[in-house]
């Protein structure tokens, strides 16, 4: 398991290089014809340009390399590729680990593959010292951090500037549109000349207002959000204005993050962004992640390859909890729920801050309970349990332990 594991993680190292040197390479300055391929590699080791392109290029590596770590089984995926084999099961609920279970995994630098044990041991073991992968994965997203926190504020310092480029950009493309009036075009040309013309303006009145009148202006933004929200849902049936209306309450959001950032609340940034000469070479800070995408790949892939999910026979009504886990070496477990007369939670305090917890599924007979346990989410995952026996214990014409709260309610 490990030999394969090492598999992912050279392959991944080697195909970020590849990216990142591809970037260094046509991302930096253009050499000369006739410079030969050691002035070249001078040439651009010397520019901040080409630092820059690596930089970004590691950013979209890694988080690449992350979204493919989740694609393969996050959001119910292996649940549902289970039930296409079987005609007449359907997915009731489906959920996962705990995200806590990736950490102490981590901190052990260990792939639990298809081993429920190794999953279900505690959270915070003790006199184990924090692994290698822990200080691979850590100190590079922690530095990546502070860069992006380094962007965002450029972007803040930057907005001061947008009246001046948009007056710039107008001027711009109101001389090229200037010879195309006269032509067959002009129905279309001379709306949107008066359009270029006049953005600059309106960007600078909105800048004033969202400078001036913050929270009027924020207050205005929020309550346009909440229409173009509530409208997208009710027409959500009709083919192109749902998506109409969710790319203006989009737009409604970027208005309102460039409300905050035209504040007087980041004029000190001013001073601070004012000394270095190339905001870009920061991006050097993003490399570091180009080692961590080869450890955190593999955690995060196997970590997510655990799920827990209700599933119903159609034509019985007859309802199971199905654990499935493993890459290479896969586990599945199915506990049938119409035996089960008892359930409990088990949380400590701060698992009710984190929302996990373990729960307890004892059967008829008086056997021994069995505990799923580091489940995301507890309460719901037991309630729609009770809601999955209950509904087929009354199928069935049974009467069910777990009684109905709102028929309970109104005895």
């Amino acid at each position: 398991m490990f030999k394969r594991a090492r598999y992912f993680r050279w392959g991944l190292l080697l195909v970020t290089l590849i990216v990142e040197a591809l970037a260094f390479w046509f991302g930096g300055p253009q050499s000369a014809p006739n410079s030969t391929l050691t002035q070249s590699i001078i040439l651009k080791l010397g520019h901040p340009m080409s630092w820059t392109w690596v930089g970004w290029a590691s950013l979209s590596m890694a988080w690449f390399w992350a979204e493919l770590s989740f694609s393969f089984y996050s959001n119910g995926r292996r649940t549902r590729a289970l039930l296409r084999r079987s005609k007449h099961e359907k997915l009731i609920y489906d959920t996962g680990v705990h995200w806590l279970v990736l950490l102490r995994d981590i901190h052990l630098n260990r792939l639990c593959d298809g081993e429920k044990g190794l999953l279900e041991e505690s959270l915070f073991p003790s006199g184990v010292k924090r692994s290698f992968a822990w200080h691979a994965i850590w100190w590079p997203v922690l530095m990546a951090a502070l860069t992006l926190l380094y962007f965002i504020g450029w972007a803040a310092w930057s907005i001061r500037s947008v009246p001046q480029s948009a007056e710039n950009w107008s001027s711009a493309l109101q001389s090229a549109t200037q010879a195309m009036i006269a032509s067959p075009l002009a129905f279309v040309v001379e709306p949107l000349e008066r359009f270029i013309v006049s953005f600059p303006r309106w960007l600078e009145a909105y800048y004033d207002l969202a400078r001036n009148n913050t929270i009027l202006t924020l207050g205005v933004i929020f309550g346009v959000w909440v229409v173009l929200r509530f409208a997208a849902r009710r027409v959500n049936n009709l083919p192109v204005l749902p998506v109409l209306l969710r790319n203006g309450a989009r737009l409604a959001i970027l208005a309102g993050v460039f409300s905050v950032l035209a504040t007087s609340w980041f004029d000190w940034l001013s001073p601070v962004y004012n000394l270095s000469p190339h905001h870009g070479l920061a991006a050097v800070g993003f490399i570091p992640l180009t080692l961590a995408s080869g450890f955190y790949f593999p955690h995060i892939l196997f970590w997510s390859s655990w799920r827990y999910a209700i599933i119903r026979d159609t034509e019985t009504f007859d309802a199971t909890l199905i654990t499935i886990g493993g890459v290479f070496n896969s586990l599945q477990q199915r506990i049938n729920l119409q035996r089960i007369v008892d359930t409990d939670i088990r949380q400590w305090w701060w698992q009710r801050v984190f929302d996990i917890g373990d729960i307890d599924l004892k059967e008829m007979g008086g056997g021994e309970a069995e505990r799923v346990r580091h489940i995301f989410g507890p309460h719901r995952m037991l309630d729609e349990i009770r809601n999955a026996i209950r509904e087929s214990k009354k199928h069935s014409g049974q009467r069910s332990e777990f009684v109905d709260p709102e028929l309970d309610g109104m005895r």
